[in-house]
């Protein structure tokens, strides 16, 4: 529908960058390396139409800090999108971000509670919300939001493995491992975080079984599934696999690794040279 907008109208900078944002969420399963320059490609056409585009610098500066890793350039863009619309939700949600990923809690917090207060129905602001404190290790207030977004959209799969895992922060194992069996059986993902939850309940046993089930039928794995096998792998305290992983989804930018930094899932690495260079190259060390 974006770009049926940009042929009904070529002038129209805000599909550009509707189509921008498709490729920067990475919603069409490409890799980081080829749907980034793609986004980029569009970004340039809407702010060659309109420069003081807010949502234009928006994903700018998402792509520059959240995949980049260009922290301060990031949070210098997202602030000049939210000085030309302070209103709109999704730059104070990634300006939030990058302030939490370089420390500043609660700081961070509050940039996505305004973004919460401008787009109180957004499923995915809501989602965000609860993993940023799931990061910050407030995992009952995480429990909670989480409630709050299956309560908007109760099908949520990215609630619902994130309520799991938190879940397992707080040593519920029976209760998380509920929540993952009762996931969807075509998740790819399903058997990964059962994996992972086995292996920290200490049933190293059933956690190998549902890592090899999930290795042998998974024949072209998503990028992302590289960080769920890092978790697979984290349960049954294989580090280097589990780094290894971790290493590749550096490689693909995806972007669940933004979270690395502060994930209570790698404290166990987190020491470890391998893991210390990893947070170098992603300039959060």
């Amino acid at each position: 529908y974006y770009k049926k907008a940009t042929d009904l109208d070529p002038e129209y900078a805000l599909a550009y960058s509707g189509l921008a944002d498709c490729y920067a969420l990475n919603n069409k399963g490409l890799s980081s390396a080829v749907a980034l320059p793609i986004a980029k490609l569009f970004l340039a056409k809407a702010l060659s139409l309109d420069s003081n585009l807010a949502e234009a610098w928006t994903t700018v500066g998402f792509i520059q800090s959240h995949f980049e890793y260009d922290w301060n350039g990031g949070k210098k863009v997202l602030e000049k999108a939210i000085h030309l619309s302070p209103n709109y939700p999704t730059a104070h949600l990634y300006y939030g971000n990058v302030i939490i990923f370089n420390g500043d809690k609660q700081q961070g917090i509050k940039e996505i509670n305004k973004a919460l207060e401008l787009d109180p129905l957004s499923i995915s602001i809501n989602w965000s919300l609860a993993d940023r404190y799931f990061s910050t290790r407030e995992y009952d207030l995480a429990i909670i939001q989480l409630q709050k977004t299956l309560n908007l959209s109760p099908d949520y799969i990215s609630a619902k493995e994130l309520l799991g895992r938190s879940l397992l922060q707080k040593k519920l194992y029976t209760q998380a491992i509920d929540v993952f069996t009762k996931l969807p059986t075509n998740s790819i993902f399903r058997s990964l975080l059962l994996s992972y939850a086995y292996g920290i309940a200490g049933d190293k046993a059933r956690a190998k079984t549902e890592l090899d089930k999930s290795l042998r039928e998974v024949s072209n794995p998503s990028p992302h599934f590289h960080f769920y096998l890092a978790l697979a792998y984290m349960g049954q305290e294989n580090y280097n696999e589990a780094l290894t992983q971790l290493e590749k989804g550096y490689e693909m930018r995806i972007i669940f690794m933004v979270g690395l930094k502060m994930s209570p899932e790698f404290d166990p690495v987190r020491n470890e040279p391998r893991f210390k260079a990893l947070m170098k190259k992603m300039n959060l060390d």
